[in-house]
């Protein structure tokens, strides 16, 4: 019953919580209300009746809070609801703000729960690592998620996975009457209220279909990409539309994005180390020949980039050496591997130039845009690069985005000349004591 109920209300900040307990006050002092529950009075026996904190009749109380920082020490809970646990968009898109969410929500919400707590999440999913993105991942509860589109749509990349995860049972698909395409209430607000919203595609998708991924991608498209597949006739070549091309011409190189640094390590939800082998047609065009994603720590870089020099027959591979990426760099070198270092610390004159990632991915986005960049037909890791991608900057994590930026730096000489360098020194390749080769045995093509 509710007079025992003790309900714990979080929000991003304390006054938002105190506005909304003070509407749920007001709705309790109705004359409404105490026709249906006579028996609860605000204050209850103690007469506590505060801005953060009322009791009513029997052991029951309600505390509110800022989700960080919000003073529930001490209070256990049959009920948590956290709702609007980030303010906006702006905030979302910071990555210091959501880690430090997520670390109040395991350490100062979750904490106060019981056996048979229940937990409700309110919030616009503005960013897919936002507290809604990594509980629905993070495998500890099971979810009920209510799903309403704006628009029906089905097929919702979102709403797809949602039924993928075991995680995850969704409410209220089975009993929405629309098809696909159609919308919400239709007949009060108009179909010209929807179209003028759909202006913006970033507050479209998250605030009103419930994805803050746009569907098919922003900056990248996953209908840009083209794909290849092995030649059927000689296994060191390629075909890629009516293109043959013949890899022992063609110009083999890696790209990797390194994640050691002492914040990625301290993230719930750290990002992965990328290499991704790729081939530059000199045509135009850079295909990528394989992916190698892994949670390593930096000594164990050079291994990872000496499978794939031999793997592929790489003749240099780019490191980022920003942040752990130098460790990994150094070891590398040391092992007399081919690498170079690429880097987004760029000065000009003494002074220090610099692009954020949104911006260095728009400027290499024509390039994709164009179908200058192809993917292995059929390969296992494709859907999850493309996921990758096709979600910055809202994605949950943008190590594939970084190895695109680069991947494409290289293969089309150096388009982000000025933000992002790359070092002249060159080093041959001498793990097996000699130059490797496209492949001299006969190439065995496997994803």
């Amino acid at each position: 019953m509710f007079e025992r109920a003790r309900i714990l209300f979080a929000s991003y900040n304390l006054d938002l919580a105190k506005e909304q307990t003070g509407r749920l006050k007001n709705i309790m002092r109705s004359p409404e209300y105490h026709d249906v529950f006579p028996h609860i009075s605000l204050g209850g026996k103690t007469g506590f009746d505060q801005a953060d904190r009322f009791d009513v009749d029997g052991s029951g109380y309600f505390k509110c809070g800022g989700l960080v920082g919000g003073g529930f020490t001490g209070r256990g809970a049959n009920y948590i609801i956290v709702d609007d646990p980030i303010k906006g968009v702006v905030e979302a898109n910071s990555e210091t703000t959501r880690e430090a969410v997520k670390q109040s929500m395991n350490g100062n919400i979750l904490t106060r729960r019981g056996p048979n707590t229940k937990l409700m999440l309110i919030q616009t999913c503005w960013h897919e690592d936002d507290l809604a993105g990594y509980l629905e991942k993070d495998g500890r509860f099971h979810w009920h998620v209510v799903f309403v589109q704006a628009q029906r749509d089905r097929d919702a990349q979102r709403l797809v996975r949602l039924r993928n995860n075991p995680n995850v049972t969704v409410v209220g698909e089975d009993e929405d009457p629309r098809e696909d395409g159609e919308y919400l209430w239709e007949s009060h607000y108009g179909r010209d209220y929807y179209e003028t919203a759909k202006a913006d595609r970033r507050t479209w998708s998250a605030l009103y279909q419930q994805s803050p991924m746009i569907e098919g991608g922003d900056i990248f498209r996953s209908e840009w990409f083209r794909y290849w597949t092995p030649s059927p006739k000689d296994p060191d070549k390629i075909e890629w539309g009516e293109m043959t091309y013949d890899l022992k011409h063609m110009r083999l190189f890696g790209v990797m994005d390194c994640a050691f640094s002492e914040k990625e390590a301290n993230k719930a939800d750290p990002d992965y180390t990328v290499l991704l082998a790729c081939a530059a047609t000199g045509d135009g065009r850079v295909v990528v020949l394989g992916r190698d994603k892994r949670r390593i720590e930096s000594p164990d870089a050079a291994g990872m980039i000496r499978e794939n020099v031999q793997r592929w027959g790489l003749r240099e591979v780019f490191v980022e050496t920003d942040g752990g990426g130098i460790t990994a760099f150094q070891h590398a070198r040391r092992a007399g591997l081919p690498v170079r270092r690429i880097s987004t610390r760029v000065e000009d004159d003494g002074k220090k130039k610099a692009l954020d990632k949104e911006a260095r991915a728009r400027i290499v986005t024509p390039y994709v845009e164009n179908g200058q960049v192809a993917l292995p037909q059929g390969a296992a890791w494709v859907a999850d690069y493309l996921e990758t991608v096709c979600a910055f900057p809202n994605g949950a994590h943008d190590d594939d985005v970084d190895g695109t930026i680069y991947m494409c730096n290289v293969a089309f000489h150096n388009v982000l000349n000025g933000f992002v360098s790359i070092s002249q020194e060159r080093k041959r390749w001498d793990g097996s004591g000699q130059k490797p080769s496209a492949n001299s045995n006969g190439r065995k093509w496997s994803y």
